[in-house]
């Protein structure tokens, strides 16, 4: 396996990382576990409002200097903006305070720019591999133990409630596996082998469960990282592999319009269905006629929406992404963390000498892509740490400067 190797000596230690991301994982855990009904919710409340405060502790003002003059007026914009929506939350009742602290895109959410920003040095990328590997298995063991039993739930009708709780298991204990499927190359042949096969169950079941935002969000995966892999092989190697690739694309699409439809049916029922317009256009036509566009309705923000009953009612929750943000904070939110993550990609791209740091780039913009057309994202969740982790490097000149020999 390769090893990355120390560039910065740092104040922060790697045990730090170790329990600032381990506290994630499990917030995350505690969440999931509600999702499927293991754990009473109550219980689960209590547990993550425990684990919120715990990562508060690590809080602190990050030495911003080494984004660069453009880097450093964007995060300060954006710091300021997340502060805006924090504040425009509605602390009333202890309710929303609770909320606030606990919730998946409360406050520890709108707050992680600031946490993640003190662990972006590569030295620490081998430990985050080993860690994403490590709770890559119990992703695993989560998938054996609970999709049988969320098969026979989506089979008996409750298909809204197996589609929910096998989201959050993919999401957050699995929300490593994009990023290890693009690192990929700095593993072993059998953990590689590992990865790859977890994907494949995930895709299998997102087909099972008609989960089609799961299944293009891997299609994207691979298909960046085939293209950064390719790039890298003379043009003969290249040409053979592209070869492989079409014959096994060709089979794959023989299996699945041969029978795709009896193995994922309803999949194939909702393949074409619009399920997202409807609901983007009340969260638009609401906010413009309450003008409330431009600045949003604050971290705990609704929108007001008749989806679910024929009755007209607050709704907190939206799949796409950047609606989501302008929800709570706007169009100027969406604007600046547009302009804040745009320069990072485009520099860790183009202008970086290190391999690793390419890849950092590719995962960030699957990571929009992502974001962007099936899922809300930003949370408090081990990938968005990871994309916030990925977007810091790429801004650090110091670090895209590094060859891949030293880094």
């Amino acid at each position: 396996e390769n090893k990355l190797r120390p560039v910065i000596d740092s104040t922060i230690s790697t045990q730090s990382l170790k329990r600032f991301m381990t506290a994630l994982m499990f917030y995350n855990v505690f969440l999931t576990l509600a999702f499927l009904n293991v754990l009473p919710g109550r219980l689960a409340q209590v547990l993550e409002i425990l684990i919120c405060l715990y990562l508060l502790t690590f809080l602190k003002i990050p030495r911003i200097k080494t984004l660069g003059v453009v880097g450093l007026f964007l995060y300060i914009l954006l710091v300021l903006w997340s502060i805006f929506i924090i504040l425009n939350g509605g602390f009333a009742s202890s309710y929303n305070i609770v909320r606030i602290l606990t919730r998946n895109q409360g406050l520890l959410c709108f707050l992680m720019i600031i946490l993640s920003f003190q662990f972006s040095h590569p030295r620490y990328l081998n430990y985050i591999f080993s860690f994403l590997y490590q709770w890559n298995k119990v992703y695993l063991c989560g998938i054996l133990l609970f999709i049988p039993y969320l098969i026979w739930v989506f089979r008996t009708g409750d298909t809204m409630v197996a589609q929910t709780r096998f989201e959050a298991l993919h999401a957050y204990i699995g929300g490593g596996l994009i990023f290890l499927i693009i690192f990929s190359y700095k593993f072993t042949y059998k953990q590689r082998k590992c990865i790859h096969i977890s994907a494949l169950i995930s895709v299998i079941c997102a087909g099972i469960f008609a989960r089609r935002g799961v299944i293009l969000l891997y299609i994207v995966t691979y298909m960046m990282w085939l293209f950064i892999s390719l790039s890298n092989q003379s043009v003969s190697k290249r040409i053979i592999n592209l070869f492989k690739i079409g014959i096994l694309v060709l089979l794959l699409l023989y299996i699945f319009i041969s029978y795709g439809e009896a193995l994922f049916p309803m999949l194939f029922s909702r393949l074409t269905d619009d399920t997202r317009s409807f609901t983007e256009l009340e969260l638009i036509k609401d906010f413009t006629e309450s003008g409330d566009l431009m600045f949003g309705r604050g971290i705990l923000g609704t929108y007001n929406s008749i989806i679910e009953s024929a009755i007209p009612e607050d709704r907190a929750g939206i799949e796409t992404g950047y609606l989501d943000m302008v929800m709570r904070g706007g169009l100027v939110y969406v604007v600046l963390y547009a302009l804040f993550v745009i320069t990072p990609l485009v520099c860790g791209f183009f202008s970086s000498q290190s391999k690793t740091v390419k890849y950092m780039a590719i995962y960030s913009l699957v990571f929009i892509f992502y974001f962007n057309t099936a899922s809300s994202n930003m949370s408090l969740s081990i990938r968005y740490f990871l994309f916030l982790y990925c977007i810091f490097i790429c801004y650090q000149r110091q670090y895209r400067l590094l060859s891949n020999s030293k880094i």
